[in-house]
């Protein structure tokens, strides 16, 4: 073979090449038309309809900029953003969303061309297991929510004697009985006492109570308040707020009460966070339990939630008060 016919192929070779990249580039093109699962579609940065293509799990690539990948939108995309916009407009479900994105990752890759690639999100948080009766130790991350309120005993010493629940950068929730003095600790990212393996616990003093205006002590009607912490707290495996239960139906059977809160009745608190199974009750069933009971005079509301374990064993004790029920 002479050098010129070398020569040839080689430069034949390099121009196939420059053929099928510009190919693939000009499919990427801002504007082109494309198929939107079943339906025309527009050629759209990535960032246009993220929050649609987030929402389907369903993703088709059109090609790529130095920038971002260009995705195939649905011709109406922008009509379609305002409608799910409109569906949430209720601040818990887009914070809900926000705060689930440090705990999820995204698996598997997306295709070069016009390949279409089923995007799911894995929980990094750790997956649950039976629990035992009278509670088992919590694991690392699995209730980064979890906060516990210190206030002064009769000696002026602040003790650990409430639960309460991270719900935003700057807010937790708890009972309102549990509000005894204006002096509050909130601790968060606490595992077990002195363990200092994944950090140090942050604690932050309470600088605003807000309780329910139509809360009355010694009944349960109402019993809720908001606590302002003295600066808003960094998001970590430890530390992140709950997810606010939006539905105003309970459709489960089971739940997890967790807390830091004394193991038997007049003995001293856990020094580690535990958690219990409890089953979920009918407000009918449960009310006939509280017929007698001065602190629901006026019987149980439908706002209420009833857990237990009729078989004993199981429960809640001093010091649990205003935590999470998951």
């Amino acid at each position: 073979m002479s050098p010129t016919t070398k020569c040839v192929r080689w430069i034949t070779v390099i121009a196939i090449s420059a053929i099928v990249i510009e190919s693939v580039l000009a499919a990427g093109n801002d504007g082109q038309s494309c198929l939107y699962g079943n339906e025309p579609g527009i050629c759209r940065g990535y960032s246009y309809c993220r929050p649609l293509l987030e929402e389907s799990r369903l993703v088709k690539i059109c090609g790529y900029t130095p920038q971002q990948a260009i995705v195939c939108c649905p011709l109406d995309y922008q009509n379609r953003l305002q409608q799910l916009s409109n569906r949430r407009e209720r601040i818990s479900v887009q914070k809900c969303r926000e705060y689930n994105r440090p705990s999820t990752s995204v698996l598997g890759s997306l295709a070069i061309g016009s390949a279409v690639t089923k995007v799911t999100k894995r929980t990094q948080c750790p997956l649950d297991q039976n629990l035992i009766i009278g509670g088992v130790a919590a694991r690392h991350g699995e209730f980064p929510h979890m906060v516990r309120l210190s206030m002064p005993n009769d000696y002026g010493d602040l003790v650990p004697q409430c639960g309460a629940t991270l719900i935003s950068e700057q807010w937790v929730m708890t009972a309102a009985h549990c509000i005894a003095s204006t002096t509050i600790v909130a601790r968060l990212g606490e595992l077990k006492e002195g363990d200092d393996t994944f950090g140090d616990p942050i604690e932050l003093q309470v600088v605003q109570i807000v309780k329910h205006p139509n809360y009355k002590p010694r009944t349960v009607y109402n019993d809720i308040a908001l606590l302002k912490l003295a600066r808003p707290v960094s998001f970590s495996s430890r530390v992140r707020p709950a997810c606010l239960y939006t539905s105003s139906t309970v459709d489960r059977t089971k739940s997890i009460a967790i807390g830091f809160g004394s193991t038997q009745a007049y003995g001293a608190a856990s020094q580690e966070l535990l958690k219990v199974s409890l089953d979920i009750f009918s407000t009918n069933a449960c009310a006939k339990f509280f017929l007698r009971s001065r602190r629901v005079p006026q019987g149980l509301r439908t706002t209420h939630l009833c857990a237990g374990f009729l078989a004993g064993g199981r429960d809640t004790c001093t010091g649990d008060s205003g935590g999470p029920l998951q």
